[in-house]
C-alpha cells in the first residue's frame, strides 16, 4: 500500500483539481466520509463463508456512498475501485516477485 501512497501523492496535484487533491491527501491519512468508511471496512471483513450475507453488506455500503451528492457519490466509488485495483496490481507483482525468488528464480 505504501507504493500505492507514493504513486497518489506524486500526481495528485498534477492532475486533478485542489480540492480533489486535498481530499485525497486526507484519504490517505484515514480521513474519508463515513459511508466510504462503512464501504471500505464492508470490503476488507467479508467472510466467504457467508457469501450472500457479504453480498448484501456490500450492496448497501455501495448504495450509501452512492446517496453522495449529485455525482460525487459515484465519483468516490470510482476512486475506490481505482484504489483497489492498484493495491491488487500491487499485491500480485509483490507475490510473484517472492514466488520466484523462493524457487530460485525458475518460472
Amino acid at each position: 500500500e505504501a507504493a500505492v501512497r507514493t504513486h497518489v501523492r506524486g500526481r495528485a496535484r498534477a492532475r486533478t483539481t485542489l480540492l480533489s487533491a486535498a481530499l485525497l491527501e486526507h484519504a490517505l491519512d484515514g480521513a474519508v466520509a463515513a459511508p466510504v468508511a462503512r464501504l471500505l471496512r464492508t470490503i476488507t471483513s467479508a467472510r466467504a463463508q457467508d457469501e450472500a450475507a457479504a453480498v448484501r453488506m456490500l450492496d448497501g455500503a455501495v448504495a450509501a456512498v452512492l446517496a453522495i451528492g449529485a455525482t460525487s457519490g459515484r465519483d468516490l466509488l470510482d476512486g475506490v475501485t481505482v484504489a483497489l485495483e492498484l493495491v491488487a496490481t500491487e499485491r500480485r507483482v509483490v507475490s510473484s516477485a517472492v514466488s520466484g525468488a523462493s524457487d530460485g528464480g525458475a518460472s
